[in-house]
């Protein structure tokens, strides 16, 4: 950070401040790829999403009018084995930014048929890249494409700086789409999310708020001396602190920490979205006893409830495999089988239901 300028500084602020705008997914991705140039020199910028084991990738680069060769993403998904940089972010829990020549040397490099085939066609053949560590199975990538000069290390250091915000960022963003998509009736969606949403002003005053996110905050915030119609005191501590690090131009804040708040076997988790006039709060409840017995009842076997558990808890399949000791392959599997069991079409729906069976239990005693 102390090799950054001043300029250089104010640049990166200005960037993170337009980065946590509220978008759904699709429009941060094009933002994010269409405004990275503004911080590193690049000809091309590039999301992009690589399964490994299915063999496929999706992307999107900037800018726009660039042309993808033929079949493109096809030869990228089929020579995923042979990138360095992919392997080193499934290994990676870091998201540390790496070049290809941190791991070959250019003639190693062109030895390949992932070089022929796509980076020498596409004639981006020198690549700075990041992991976003948020899919499923994917490796979800930035990526940064040059055709006759590498990238520095003063570059590297600008990315690794960005990398825990694109992050964060892009959590968000998945948010948003997440309620965009399952929505007929905007609580009855959050509900079925599990999820409530508080809206703000700048000055902690309570915009509008869904039924969910009502009842959390009577659950969690009991009624105080507060004047009515504003957040609680500890919430707006924890905003004040944070906006205190990040309107200074001169300083590169971590990114808005997620607030906790425990309540015996429960917690409410609070992510903070900012907006210009004030921000969105998105509270979820979550319960630190996972309840086996009532899946098990559900007609799961032990592995699957197992598998289950860290699906709640937000772990991607190749995580989950790699914690248990099995291929991302078995482990979809079993979450295939989970979801015919339970009648669900994805994990947030699975998690729904081991949130109200959490909600049940504990209520029962």
């Amino acid at each position: 950070m102390e090799n950054l300028t001043h300029r250089e500084l104010q640049i990166f602020s200005e960037f993170l401040r337009a980065l946590y705008a509220v978008r759904d997914k699709q429009s941060f991705v094009t933002h994010l790829v269409a405004s990275l140039s503004t911080l590193l020199s690049a000809e091309v910028c590039s999301y992009n999403e690589i399964d490994p084991v299915a063999q496929t990738a999706w992307y999107t680069y900037s800018p726009s009018d660039y042309e993808v060769i033929k079949d493109g993403m096809a030869i990228l998904g089929r020579y995923a084995d042979q990138c360095p940089l992919v392997g080193h972010m499934q290994s990676s829990a870091g998201g540390e930014a790496r070049r290809m020549s941190d791991f070959l040397s250019m003639a190693q490099f062109q030895r390949l048929d992932i070089h022929h085939e796509f980076y020498k066609p596409m004639k981006i053949p020198y690549t700075l890249a990041t992991s976003l560590s948020i899919a499923r199975e994917s490796v979800i990538a930035l990526g940064l494409h040059r055709e006759r000069k590498d990238f520095s290390e003063q570059d590297r250091l600008l990315l690794d700086l960005l990398q825990p915000h694109l992050v964060q960022a892009s959590r968000n963003a998945q948010i948003v789409s997440r309620m965009k998509q399952e929505t007929v009736a905007r609580d009855c969606a959050l509900d079925h999310l599990n999820m409530g949403i508080v809206g703000v002003t700048a000055k902690g005053k309570i915009q509008w708020v869904t039924q969910t996110g009502w009842q959390l905050m009577q659950r969690y915030f009991p009624p105080r001396p507060r004047k009515n119609g504003y957040l609680p005191e500890t919430l707006m501590d924890w905003m004040r602190r944070n906006e205190t690090l990040s309107s200074d131009p001169t300083h590169i804040a971590v990114p808005h920490p997620m607030l906790t708040i425990q309540h015996g076997e429960r917690s409410l988790r609070i992510r903070f979205v900012p907006e210009d006039s004030g921000g969105l709060l998105f509270l979820e409840e979550c319960c630190e006893r996972f309840p086996h017995e009532e899946v098990l009842a559900l007609g799961l076997t032990p592995r699957e409830a197992e598998v289950l558990s860290w699906l709640v808890q937000g772990k991607t399949s190749i995580e989950i495999g790699k914690i248990l000791g099995a291929s991302p392959r078995t482990i979809q599997k079993h979450v295939e089988r989970i979801f015919d069991k339970l009648g669900v079409e994805n994990r947030v729906a699975a998690a729904a239901i081991v949130h109200e069976l959490s909600r049940t239990t504990l209520q029962g005693r």
